[in-house]
């Protein structure tokens, strides 16, 4: 005999199933000093007879029928109290979670772990017979613990039913679960220093009925929200700051600029937080701050934040914030991002600047497990979590708010360094794709556009090129983005994914046409910014302003003076004006700031421009 365990197995009519998981745990665990707790919430099929009929007469096995709470999580933390030895482990009856493995389990405790993860998602895991619906519900919630409950971070399964923990580290833990992941609750709240997953192939219930309601999904919903950190967490994970602001002038207004993702990932929501907040450095009235959770989407990091941000700005990345000093926090908004993750400060704002909070469309398929996780609690519980915020500010006017004090800024642009006279036209007409290479941008659609226009085009994207008809630039400068931004003819933008967007502002204040896709939130279709709805169509519209270049160089110039207008919208005084007033007094009486900007070169009559004329697009 080695060590002692618990095996947990919360049963809801089970009674196809409960001899089998019973007889085969038995035998994966004969050489440990084992026993099992059997959970039983009242099952309808009297699963918890049928127990007590096969295994009364077994003092390894304890039979318990609740008849006054139900639930997985409630059911599970029910066999922690009843344990009486070191360890605890915990399996379904429907043999979803294979007895065999329990051995791996118990020995990484034997070796030193506090918590042994059956895991789905690590190397050499897997997970068979599901439906497409079920593994979009398990990726949604394995998203959604990630994103909220910062020890979750960096475990590949947190939400898995099938772990083993030491019964030590929950001592003096109170655990409130709600819903049916327990794990995550013991990952939030208990004592511990060591996690080792396992790798184990989940199969698909073949008989028997899943105890997991919809009630189930939405309780775990909202005790995501609610879920609070230990003081013994801080260890386990990025230390919680102060707010950047002690020791400032008390006469200063204390503004935090609070983002979801790191400044290191920069790309457009990032630069345009150090953007403002480098701007806002600038009066010595205002003292700001930005905070960042410690997340890069697939790890990418393209700067230093230090090689980004000025000086007078404070930096700091952890996963809660306490912004007790801050009279301001403009916080990228996520739901439950004001509870969870920036606590403290005396006014909020709410920043929409993702298509998530835009699209009609619930599912859609170029979207990940996290964008459509939190699309889903979006929909879910976001009116009464933007209720919490004092203000909501959106970048597109497309964005739909009932909030009672919202306001629409968009985005802007520095139109001193996107410009066109930064360097003259290639010589070879060039189409530029700046986007990031990945479906949601299009990079796809790229790839089939480039494969339709003539071979007299030149196509040059930013970072590296997976195809032999484009060619790649390599990580560029932002110095070298505006270069190449007005050596172009043409900017290619075929993004599913877009609210305001800055390749398009970025484009336009370069005086580049744009090609794009019709996107409810590109609300600019005119004779500079020219929209397509299939890959043809796109094709189409370059080669016409191809043909344009050549023969009517009048009417081009004046596509590209439409284009530089446009971004005197957008420019830095334009908007930061109405942000900076946003930040400091309120939305009331945002001032309205008459843009002026030189254009590329004389102005010309022709306001009423052709409609492009192009190659043969799709049927």
């Amino acid at each position: 005999m080695t060590s002692g365990v618990s095996l947990i197995i919360p049963t809801y009519n089970e009674r196809r199933n409960i001899s089998g998981i019973v007889a085969y745990s038995l035998e994966a665990l004969e050489d440990y000093d084992a026993e099992i707790i059997i959970v039983d919430d009242d099952s309808p099929d009297l699963t918890w007879q049928v127990a007590k009929d096969l295994f009364g007469d077994n003092n390894r096995v304890t039979v318990i029928r609740r008849t006054d709470e139900s639930g997985l999580a409630t059911a599970v933390t029910r066999g922690f109290e009843e344990s009486t030895k070191d360890y605890c482990a915990v399996i379904d009856a429907d043999f979803q979670h294979p007895p065999e493995k329990l051995p791996e389990l118990v020995d990484a405790l034997d070796n030193g772990a506090d918590i042994a993860i059956g895991s789905r998602y690590t190397d050499d895991a897997g997970v068979e017979n599901w439906p497409v619906f079920r593994k979009m519900i398990s990726w949604g919630a394995l998203a959604l613990a990630k994103v909220s409950v910062s020890s979750a971070y960096g475990i590949s399964d947190p939400i898995s039913g099938f772990f083993a923990v030491r019964c030590n580290i929950l001592e003096g833990v109170e655990l409130n679960p709600s819903g049916y992941k327990i794990l995550l609750e013991v990952l939030a709240r208990a004592n511990y220093d060591t996690v080792t997953e396992i790798p184990y192939t989940f199969t698909g219930r073949e008989r028997g009925e899943s105890n997991l309601t919809a009630s189930e999904y939405k309780a775990f919903v909202k005790h995501l929200l609610n879920l609070r950190f230990q003081d013994s967490e801080a260890t386990k994970s990025t230390s919680v700051t102060d707010g950047g602001t002690a020791g400032k002038d008390a006469g200063q207004t204390r503004i935090a600029i609070c983002t979801h993702f790191s400044i290191e990932h920069f790309r457009g929501g990032e630069k345009w937080a150090v953007n403002l907040a480098n701007h806002l450095a600038e009066d010595d009235a205002i003292d700001v701050s930005i905070h960042s959770l410690p997340y890069a989407p697939g790890g990418k990091r393209k700067v230093n934040a230090e090689q980004v941000i000025d000086d007078p700005v404070d930096y700091s990345e952890s996963w809660r914030h306490d912004l007790s000093n801050v009279d301001t926090a403009y916080v990228f908004y996520h739901p439950g991002a004001k509870t969870l993750n920036f606590p403290g400060a005396d006014r909020y704002i709410a920043g929409i600047h993702s298509w998530l909070y835009v699209s009609p469309n619930i599912i859609e398929d170029h979207y990940g497990a996290v964008p459509t996780a939190v699309k889903l609690l979006y929909r879910t519980l976001g009116e009464s979590d933007l209720a919490q915020y004092d203000t909501v500010h959106s970048v597109t006017p497309v964005f739909d708010c009932d909030h009672e004090d919202s306001v629409f800024i968009p985005n802007f642009i520095d139109t001193t360094l996107f410009r066109p006279d930064r360097s003259p036209l290639n010589d070879e007409f060039t189409v530029l794709v700046t986007s990031a290479h990945i479906e949601e941008k299009g990079w796809d659609m790229s790839k089939e556009i480039t494969a339709r226009i003539p071979d007299d085009i030149s196509v040059v994207t930013t970072g590296t090129a997976d195809t032999p008809h484009i060619d790649g630039l390599g990580v560029l400068t932002e110095q070298e983005l505006a270069d190449i931004y007005s050596k172009a003819h043409v900017v290619l933008h075929p993004a599913r994914v877009d609210t305001d967007s800055m390749v398009i502002n970025e484009a336009c204040a370069s005086g580049t046409p744009v090609v794009t896709t019709s996107l409810i939130s590109h609300v600019r279709e005119n004779d500079a910014i020219l929209q397509g709805d299939t890959t043809g169509e796109m094709a189409a519209l370059i080669e016409g302003i191809l043909e344009e270049y050549r023969t009517d160089r009048e009417t081009y110039e004046s596509r590209c003076n439409l284009a530089r207008r446009l971004a005197a919208e957008r420019s830095i005084p334009t908007v930061m004006t109405r942000l900076k007033h946003l930040l400091t007094t309120g939305s009331e009486s945002i001032p309205d700031v008459e843009p002026t900007l030189p254009e590329r070169s004389k102005p010309t009559e022709n306001d009423d421009l052709q409609p492009v004329v192009g190659g043969v697009a799709d049927e």
